[in-house]
């Protein structure tokens, strides 16, 4: 029986973006909430509560080539903070951290190396 809860609907909805986002840019590399999100209900951790700690927004790392795709695509904006760049879908924020132009500890290459999908993201 479907739930009338509004976080999990909001749930299915950004699971929904991010899969599509994944599907559309294969290299992007979730991170964050929503990737610790995918993790505990890839690993059935997350089964009994993913309305209670779930993220509203999607943080991913790009390549330098899929970002220019997703520039033709979506409104991106530069913000300052960590040089990320950010863009806005149905009500969600996503930031977007390119390869080699933004201030994480991670390079991209090395996220890649050990990257998984899960759940389509």
């Amino acid at each position: 029986m479907p739930s009338n809860d509004p976080k999990i609907a909001t749930a299915a909805i950004l699971q929904t973006l991010c899969k599509d986002y994944s599907e559309l840019f294969q290299g992007a590399i979730f991170i964050g909430g929503i990737a610790v999100h995918q993790h505990l209900l890839a690993t059935g951790s997350g089964q009994d509560r993913p309305q209670n700690e779930f993220t509203y927004d999607g943080d991913f790392l790009i390549s330098r080539a899929d970002f220019g795709d997703l520039r033709d695509i979506e409104e991106v904006l530069m913000t300052a903070r960590l040089s990320k760049h950010q863009f806005s879908r149905d009500g969600f924020e996503f930031d977007i951290y390119v390869e080699n132009a933004n201030d994480l500890i991670i390079p991209y290459g090395n996220a890649a190396a050990f990257s998984e999908v899960k759940n389509g993201v």
